[in-house]
């Protein structure tokens, strides 16, 4: 009898290790998959179009890597993150700096301020501020998800086997340079006490 105690409770351990494992997981290929089907156009039978869409973007493909909706919180503050129906979210799900604080703070998603460590569905985030002041999380203002690595289409590539390439809304491009704009010019250049916070979803 005890041993089928025992038996039972190392099983009823891996079952919940496993599931355990399964929720923290996240699915970088899927992830990615929906950010090339839907970067140029928009997934409007599911979620809502916005004119600056690039967090709602980014917010979506996490979706697709199987990241669970959190619900509990205001919604317009960091803490939950979701989306129901056509145009119903959080404010974490659509607002960058939102997003950056609900993922760090609440889910305890571990980022770096510098290219290191990158991989296919990590997130990048920009933050800039033009008062002369370092910027912050709060001053975030864009997101972009990695969808490759390597020579890109349009520009040509002083590292073709290290630079990762982004996709992303609001101008809506498939494979853009991390540390360039849409247009081709360095984010450095642009903008004016630029931070940079590469981070990977979790659950």
């Amino acid at each position: 009898m005890k041993k089928i105690v025992c038996f039972l409770s190392v099983l009823m351990l891996i079952c919940s290790t496993a599931s355990l494992v399964n929720a923290s997981s996240y699915n970088r290929w899927n992830a990615v998959n929906y950010a090339e089907q839907w970067v140029i156009s928009y997934n409007t039978p599911e979620y809502e179009y916005l004119s600056e869409d690039c967090t709602n973007f980014v917010s979506q493909c996490i979706r697709a890597g199987g990241i669970n909706y959190m619900w509990y919180g205001d919604r317009t503050s960091y803490l939950p993150w979701w989306h129901i129906l056509y145009a119903n979210s959080s404010y974490s799900f659509v607002n960058a700096p939102l997003l950056f604080q609900h993922f760090s703070f609440v889910r305890n998603a571990n980022y770096s301020s510098w290219l290191t460590n990158v991989y296919y569905g990590d997130i990048i985030q920009l933050a800039s501020r033009n008062d002369g002041y370092p910027s912050n999380y709060t001053d975030i203002f864009h997101s972009r998800i990695i969808v490759g690595f390597g020579q890109g289409p349009n520009y040509p590539d002083p590292n073709p086997n290290g630079n990762p390439y982004c996709a992303q809304h609001t101008t809506n491009s498939p494979w853009v340079r991390w540390d360039l704009t849409t247009y081709g010019e360095s984010i450095f250049t642009v903008y004016p006490n630029l931070s940079l916070y590469f981070w990977t979803p979790k659950n």
